[in-house]
């Protein structure tokens, strides 16, 4: 049986920057109050702002809205006009009277709304709008009066069932009102409350009207508006106060020149702003929600990095990456979709260090051509005409306070017991930065100290110190403040989770959950929560723990004996579980399909850590009877190196870790290394030095029995023998590769040489007897063979003009890749495709591909 068609309502909200409600928050409730009743009606929710309503209004492809019901403000006006607030199209406060209302909520000159429910204070005044545009029956809220919520939800839950279930509207009127009274929470002001609702215009015949919804087991569906998924852009548990100005600027800029750079001190707010503006864009359909990407650049010291980044955030192989830098942004720009939001946040240290490359690819990024918007967040300028700086100033006052109370949980007793003027004086101390202002609340739910005497004893006593302290910048000495608070309070609590604070300075890119265990025991996740309640740490991850550059700064310096004895005490333990970290990790990123960007973004988000403690183990681990760990460790992030193109930039420390494994007498790291380098000068040409290093790799692997070694040295000199041209040597290589990977079961390995041979066979024009295709078709051979193997028949078809042949072959190998998860692959067989159809003249057909 079909399904019944729903009642369509339109859900209209409404949240001006300047009057913002709630919006999320009443969306959750009023579905909160129908999502159980069992009856097929849909809300359709959709902004205030006149073009986006008139583009779901002037669909006539829709069933009729017969129910309108609008969340938002009504305005008292002294002139008793009928005023409702809608939206500009940049969120602006625009003030709509009834001849202001009806191009756009009647746009074909004829009623459509039978019933309208005003979740507005002060709405009453626009029922007679309404009744005006053939509005027959107006549920609103008193003039000049204000509805709990708890009252809201109650009304509306009975309304809707009584109204669904074939009541009148007098009559589920009558029920919602009957609901609020009857509701124990809100005791002796029910009555007042129920007051409020009134059904207009007084004397209608509100008892002859049914609106009625079939019944459906599935239950009234809310068509909510869109959302970031992403977990870097999730809400602060505080809010977003004060910086409604502030973010219509950064709209505008936006809007003028699809770029801004927001400007500030550490902890001013510039990420949230960032957030909070994306959320915006998202929900008002500026840009995709599916299409928002967040590239955290904390760690990022070059215009490679930002390019990992951003590679990484909107899900493409940094491996794919040019070497040019101007054609990697070209490529990079070309990768963003239409409707797209690029995020590039805490750039200052890029910034700084990069100059000239991280402003030409910041310039090239905002003038694609799919015209995304770009968003940066930096303590620095760029000094890009490009990307319009702006600059986030301190919270207003009033709107510090109003932060304090939120992160404080100040109750209405709390705030008439404190002091204001010591409050304002706390506020000052931090500069009504604020993150310091969440430190302060922090502290102050701690003391309870109602006359801030203490508190401000405090501050005083810790800003001397740290304005005195050359080691604190600037722009960092308010956050530091607070912070200093926030230790205090926790080594009161507990030493050990004072310790553990100072300790994560030394885990530049955070500590996870696995290794706080690995190193600290089972207290660890006891000592971490400890932590993160004083608002000492964030999670980029649910189980990575971070401390952003201040918190980290003042942690260094809370170490007993400093870090070189910190580190001395953690040392061997960490490289033990990075190693084994690191080879998890490796794992995921062999595993290929959807999951490996997001196992690389990881990866990459832990490098710093893994970095900082790989190079105390090439400085300090000494020689004992068991393995070294550090060129190991080294060694085996060759791979994150490799889909990162960083492998040119980390030449330095694999030049280190080769000269630890030879010092340590380490055999197996000293090959493993010796096989990094000669990676390396592949990719840089250099192809002298890299035989040498992958013979000086050779020479060992069989002394100490890695017969994997052994076999990948061998194919890795058939590669380089193939691009020389000497087809001799790389096929004595290749097959002694062969000989290798069935005696060690790596089918792998069997498979990656068994292509080889194939693309060899191909070079030595052996097609015609068919031999590389019987060696791609082995059963050996995994399916990623014969995918890759469809695909270089393919080209050489296209070579060679045999378009119909060459689209055979495309097309059996996009059978292949989708059905092993190499994305890449099958994006490289849908260029080839277009390219195909290039050929033939088929443009709509290349533009699709």
């Amino acid at each position: 049986m079909d399904a019944p068609s729903p009642l369509s309502i339109l859900l209209l909200v409404s949240s001006p920057h300047e009057a913002a409600v709630s919006v999320r928050d009443d969306l959750h409730a009023l579905h909160a109050a129908v999502d159980d009743l069992p009856y097929a009606a849909e809300f359709v929710t959709c902004v205030a702002e006149s073009d986006a309503l008139l583009r779901v209004l002037n669909r006539y492809d829709r069933p009729p809205f017969r129910l309108l019901h609008f969340i938002g403000h009504g305005a008292p006006d002294g002139d008793a006009s009928a005023l409702l607030a809608f939206e500009g199209r940049l969120g602006e406060l625009r003030l709509l009277d009834g001849e202001a209302l009806a191009p756009v909520l009647a746009p074909s000159g004829r009623p459509e709304f039978e019933l309208a429910v005003l979740s507005a204070c002060h709405s009453e005044r626009v029922a007679d709008a309404l009744v005006g545009l053939g509005v027959r029956h107006v549920v609103a809220i008193e003039a000049d009066a204000t509805v709990y919520e708890i009252a809201a939800v109650r009304f509306y839950e009975h309304f809707y069932r009584a109204l669904f279930t074939g009541a009148s509207v007098a009559q589920a009127f009558g029920a919602g009102r009957s609901a609020v009274l009857a509701d124990a929470r809100l005791g002796a002001g029910a009555a007042a409350e129920a007051a409020k609702f009134r059904l207009l215009p007084a004397g209608a015949d509100h008892a002859a009207v049914t609106i009625a919804a079939a019944p459906d087991a599935a239950g009234a569906r809310m068509l909510a508006l869109p959302a970031i998924a992403g977990s870097h852009f999730r809400r602060p548990a505080v809010g977003f106060i004060g910086r409604a100005g502030e973010k219509l600027a950064i709209l505008r800029e936006l809007d003028a020149h699809r770029g801004v750079l927001i400007r500030g001190v550490s902890g001013i707010g510039k990420s949230e702003l960032a957030r909070e503006s994306a959320r915006w864009l998202a929900e008002r359909g500026w840009v995709d929600a599916r299409r928002c990407y967040f590239a955290p650049l904390a760690e990022a010291r070059s215009a490679t990095d930002v390019r990992v980044a951003v590679a990484l955030a909107i899900g493409v192989g940094p491996d794919q990456l040019p070497q040019d830098g101007d054609q990697a942004n070209d490529w990079l720009a070309q990768q963003l979709p239409r409707r797209s939001l690029l995020v590039l946040d805490e750039a200052e240290n890029a910034v700084e260090a990069g100059g000239r490359a991280v402003r030409d690819l910041m310039e090239r990024l905002v003038q694609a051509e799919s015209r995304p918007l770009l968003i940066v967040t930096s303590q620095k300028d760029v000094g890009s005409r490009a990307l319009p700086a702006y600059s986030v100033q301190r919270m207003r006052s009033a709107d510090a306070v109003r932060m304090f109370v939120q992160c404080a949980g100040l109750d209405g007793a709390d705030l008439a017991r404190l002091d204001r003027t010591h409050l304002a004086e706390a506020l000052d101390f931090v500069d009504r930065v604020p993150r310091a202002i969440e430190l302060l609340g922090a502290e102050w739910r701690y003391r309870h100290d109602a006359d801030f005497s203490g508190l401000i004893a405090d501050l005083h006593r810790h800003r001397d110190r740290i304005l005195r302290d050359p080691h604190y910048p600037d722009e960092v000495k308010s956050v530091t403040l607070g912070v200093q608070l926030a230790y205090d309070r926790l080594a009161q609590r507990s030493l050990d989770a004072a310790a553990l604070f100072a300790d994560l300075s030394l885990f530049p890119g955070g500590l996870n959950e696995a290794g706080a265990l690995a190193l600290y025991g089972a207290a660890a996740p006891r000592l971490l929560r400890m932590i993160e309640d004083q608002s000492l740490l964030e999670r980029p991850y649910p189980d990575l723990f971070y401390l952003p550059t201040p918190f980290r700064h003042f942690a260094e310096r809370q170490l007993t004996g400093g870090a070189a004895a910190a580190q001395q005490r953690l040392g061997m333990q960490a490289l033990a579980f990075y190693e084994d970290w690191v080879e998890a990790l490796d794992r995921g990123l062999q595993g290929g399909g959807d999951a490996m960007g997001a196992v690389a973004a990881r990866y990459l988000a832990e490098l710093s850590t893994i970095e900082a403690w790989a190079a105390w183990g090439l400085a300090n681990e000494a020689a004992t009877e068991s393995r070294p760990r550090a060129p190991q460790l080294v060694a085996n992030l060759e791979n994150i190196y490799v889909m990162g193109d960083l492998l040119r930039h980390r030449r330095a420390l694999l030049v280190d870790a080769l000269a630890a494994a030879q010092r340590l007498r380490d055999r197996g790291g000293e090959a493993n290394v010796l096989q990094a380098l000669g990676d390396l000068a592949l990719r840089e040409a250099d192809l002298g030095e890299a035989r040498r290093r992958y013979e000086a790799a050779l020479a060992i692997y069989p002394q100490i029995g890695a017969r994997l070694g052994e076999a990948n040295m061998q194919k890795a000199l058939g590669d380089l023998a193939l691009r020389e041209a000497d087809l001799g040597e790389a096929r004595r290589r290749y097959e002694a590769a062969l000989a290798i990977y069935p005696q060690i079961g790596d089918r792998l390995g069997e498979a990656n040489v068994l292509q080889a041979l194939g693309d060899l066979a191909l070079c030595e024009a052996d097609l015609g007897s068919g031999g590389a295709e019987r060696r791609w078709r082995s059963p050996a051979i995994a399916p990623a063979g014969e995918a890759n193997m469809q695909k270089a028949l393919g080209d050489l078809a296209l070579r060679e003009a045999d378009l119909g042949e060459a689209r055979r072959r495309y097309e059996a190998a996009l059978a292949i890749y989708p059905q092993i998860g190499d994305r890449l692959g099958e994006a490289n067989v849908q260029k080839a495709l277009g390219d195909l159809a290039l050929c033939e003249a088929d443009l709509g057909e290349a533009r699709r591909r």
